[in-house]
């Protein structure tokens, strides 16, 4: 097993990508929500050793939730699914088969010796969840933001106001890379 990259959305996919490893971690391209990702990662053996459904009658918090994320709910035309109380947002698959099947494969490669968290924010309207994840005791962790500062020692990566985590700056490197290609976890894997 390698280094498992736990993110939030598709940022994680990207290291890899660059890493050349393979996808060691079932979080590759999907989205958790802001809301509900540090709860994920404080708790990821448990949510890894649970089944995951097709959801699609959201409860009213979820709604809330995924109309925060995505505007409204005629947005969500890809597969949702629901490991216990977490919403999985598999936005880059055809079907919630296809995409049950990849969780399932790849959560049993997470190597729990060597994970690195990776939280991807755009908006000053989840500073909290921000600065709850900032401050939790995971290890190897790292937070992404764009458009605000989180009030927490020595975190904040930052990308360009008008790019995108996944956009290359003039070196061909993704924004996030810089700040994660100084951190030895890289180095290791």
């Amino acid at each position: 097993m390698g280094l498992s990259i736990i993110s939030n959305n598709c940022s994680g996919v990207r290291l890899m990508q660059d890493l050349k490893i393979r996808y060691d971690s079932p979080t590759v391209a999907l989205q958790i929500l802001p809301e509900e990702y540090t709860k994920f990662c404080n708790n990821l053996e448990f949510y890894l050793s649970q089944e995951i459904v097709e959801y699609r009658d959201f409860n009213d918090e979820h709604k809330a939730y995924l109309i925060n994320m995505y505007g409204n709910l005629e947005n969500i035309t890809f597969p949702v699914g629901l490991c216990c109380d977490i919403i999985l947002c598999f936005q880059h698959e055809e079907s919630f088969e296809t995409a049950k099947a990849k969780w399932d494969r790849r959560k049993y490669r997470v190597d729990y010796n060597n994970l690195a968290y990776i939280f991807c924010l755009d908006y000053d309207r989840y500073a909290k969840e921000a600065f709850d994840f900032a401050t939790s005791e995971l290890k190897n962790k790292f937070i992404f933001t764009r458009d605000f500062d989180i009030d927490a020692p020595h975190f904040r990566y930052s990308v360009p106001n008008n790019r995108c985590f996944l956009d290359k700056d003039r070196e061909d490197h993704y924004y996030f890379e810089g700040e994660f290609r100084r951190e030895s976890l890289w180095k290791n894997s």
